[in-house]
């Protein structure tokens, strides 16, 4: 029996990691950029990782998945994700594509997924599973294992599995892997220019199909400008880079402030070389950082770990591995939501209804507004 190159990647590029099963609820993930709409989207609300299976979207061509075990194993992972628990979801991610990619490769693993009985349209459906599955695998191996170099490898194989929809998704992730690996900057540009082509065309197609409002909506690309104007300047392109920040500051306010950020970020690096600047660490390296910097006062003086805003408990499982074991760690939210809207978030963005993150070990929740929950627990 031969399997791909994509099977044995699997294997290498990312870590197996031992999970139970339990139910958590759910919330949706972010994402690199939203997924092509031909992908399954993230489930909504509350669900049960063990119970409910997340819904096609009435865009979504694809069918709601089978219960064969690969099947199984992407429908967890999604939940998973959703749920906090980044982690467990990347093992349930790479069970998944191992088994979709076994499956295309040889016909002793018909048994794992019932998608592709069809030979025709089953088949690409399963090829679409199988790029989502490595895209989320890359995403995670760098935001949340802190492995960019593996992030890297997959958007390639994402990249390479989607030749009949190119995913856009893929290159913008092979430019900020490329960048955060402290790869070659050419190659970052090149995947960034690649990525602003395939929205291109997407915009173009929703422009021709669509109303204005369903358009404005989906237009993604100004935080693929961003990428490609920070990586010109780096490499002393500044006309071109000026020309996309520029544009940029006339767009919307959310990527008018990304140039303002990176104009503070550029001051306060500017001694740093440009061969050891990392510009897209993951979010368990940044909490690393500060984590490591409050060591000495947390071991030495009874200093306290505390987090402001907890959902689901997403950041706080990575701060828990980051932090020896005997660390207590005080988590600070209403779980019911924000009590106003906060910039285009709405009252209630981030809501687990009342559920607080299941976390085992020194993690205590104190429930309520800041102002309520923090004075009761100072005194």
């Amino acid at each position: 029996m031969k399997l791909s190159s994509l099977s044995l990647l699997l294997w290498s590029a990312t870590s197996v990691h031992a999970f139970t099963p339990n139910a958590f609820p759910t919330a949706q993930p972010f994402l690199p950029l939203p997924p092509q709409q031909s992908y399954p989207p993230p489930p909504q609300g509350n669900v049960n990782p063990l119970q409910q299976q997340p819904q096609p979207s009435a865009t979504s061509t694809l069918e709601r998945l089978p219960n064969a075990e690969a099947d199984r194993a992407f429908r967890y992972a999604i939940s998973l994700e959703s749920a906090g628990l980044p982690r467990t979801a990347h093992a349930a991610y790479h069970e998944a594509a191992t088994l979709f990619q076994c499956f295309l490769d040889s016909t002793e693993f018909s048994h794992v997924t019932n998608l592709g009985n069809d030979e025709t349209q089953d088949h690409e459906n399963l090829h679409k599973y199988l790029v989502y599955s490595c895209l989320r695998l890359a995403f995670l191996s760098q935001d949340a294992l802190s492995d960019p170099k593996a992030a890297l490898r997959l958007y390639k194989e994402a990249a390479i599995l989607d030749t009949s929809q190119p995913s856009a998704e893929a290159y913008d992730g092979i430019g900020t892997a490329t960048e955060a690996s402290l790869g070659d900057l050419q190659e970052a540009v090149a995947a960034y220019e690649t990525a602003l082509t395939i929205l291109s065309k997407e915009q173009e197609t929703l422009r021709k199909n669509s109303s204005e409002e369903y358009y404005y909506n989906f237009d993604n690309s100004g935080i693929v400008k961003f990428h490609l104007g920070v990586a010109l300047e780096r490499l002393n392109r500044m006309e071109e880079a000026e020309e996309i920040f520029e544009n940029l500051r006339r767009s919307e306010a959310q990527y008018s402030s990304l140039v303002d950020s990176w104009g503070y970020i550029r001051w306060h690096t500017r001694r740093i070389e440009e061969k050891e600047l990392n510009l897209y660490m993951g979010t368990r390296d940044m909490l690393k950082i500060g984590t490591d910097a409050a060591m000495q006062m947390v071991q030495e003086q009874d200093g306290l770990v505390c987090e402001f805003g907890v959902a689901k408990g997403r950041s706080m499982r990575l701060i828990q591995e980051l932090l020896p074991l005997d660390t207590p760690i005080h988590g600070f939210d209403t779980f019911t939501g924000l009590p106003q809207s906060w910039n285009s978030l709405p009252a209630g963005a981030f809501s687990t209804n009342g559920d607080i993150p299941n976390i085992e070990g020194e993690v205590f929740f104190h429930r309520g507004l800041f102002r309520d929950s923090i004075p009761a627990f100072l005194n």
